[in-house]
């Protein structure tokens, strides 16, 4: 990734700007995702960069009783409006992260239709925004329900394999591939109902594929693109898990990362990402 310090005069004026009494921390408490010592680790990382950026100090985390500073947090999920709020976070200058009216929201949950309008769904469930992205993404449907996700996987078959991804898991953890109804069925039996309640992701799988991640982050007024190739790798456990490749990070807006790039497949990458 690319150095902060590459950013020279515009870096340097961000810290003199920096207030004394900010503080940049790493926030955990009563947050379920991205625990595993990896994670952690890389959000103590990414605290520090952010820090230097902002030209502040980095804490410890510590309960919110004993903030006494301003302190912008790094989460290690995407916060649900109303705890967000709670923690005093109203806006891209309180955190390093996202914010979401539903928890569902933060998850792959969102990117396909449901099987039916009248299919269950969470509060706060958005039927136009899978007609949005359609083009963008694989065929698939999104279900709450034992027997939607079995409808669901079974109509999918008709196209080949399916991928069935529990939408709570990250890093390419969650996910089987099911060849025929049999498989379907087992995959769904050992599934607890909570884990489906939370939501299952069904479409379309792809035996050769080139994953793209694109996005863009905002720090103390500095705005970045990215893009990268995501590889599968073995994590502690020995389980096959996703990972970053490369990644080209930029100083710019999309418009202007996107002439400087030698690959169409990027390019068509940052068009679909920019879509969804």
């Amino acid at each position: 990734m690319t150095d902060t310090t590459a950013y020279g005069g515009l870096l340097r004026t961000v810290q003199r700007q920096a207030r004394n009494e900010e503080v940049v921390m790493p926030f955990t408490m009563g947050l379920r995702g991205h625990a595993s010592l990896h994670e952690h680790q890389t959000r103590q990382h990414v605290a520090r960069r952010v820090a230097h950026i902002k030209g502040c100090a980095l804490v410890e985390e510590m309960p919110q009783s004993l903030w006494t500073r301003r302190t912008y947090l790094i989460p290690s999920e995407t916060l649900v409006a109303q705890a967000a709020h709670g923690l005093g976070v109203f806006g891209e200058d309180d955190l390093f992260g996202g914010v979401v009216p539903h928890a569902f929201v933060a998850t792959k949950a969102i990117t396909h239709p449901l099987l039916s309008p009248t299919a269950a769904a969470p509060a706060g469930w958005s039927e136009e925004f899978p007609r949005q992205v359609a083009a963008a993404v694989l065929p698939g449907h999104t279900a709450f329900t034992r027997q939607d996700a079995a409808e669901a996987g079974e109509k999918l078959l008709a196209l080949g394999p399916v991928r069935v991804k529990q939408v709570a898991q990250t890093g390419g953890h969650g996910q089987a591939v099911v060849h025929d109804l049999g498989e379907l069925t087992t995959c769904l039996a050992a599934l607890r109902d909570a884990t489906i309640e939370q939501g299952l992701v069904l479409e379309q799988n792809l035996s050769q594929v080139d994953t793209l991640s694109v996005g863009q982050v905002r720090v103390a007024g500095i705005l970045a693109s990215y893009h990268g190739r995501q590889r599968l790798t073995r994590d502690n456990t020995g389980a096959v898990a996703q990972a970053w490749g490369d990644v080209k990070l930029t100083p710019t807006t999309y418009l202007v990362n996107k002439r400087g790039l030698p690959s169409h497949l990027i390019d068509e990458g940052m068009k679909q990402g920019s879509v969804y």
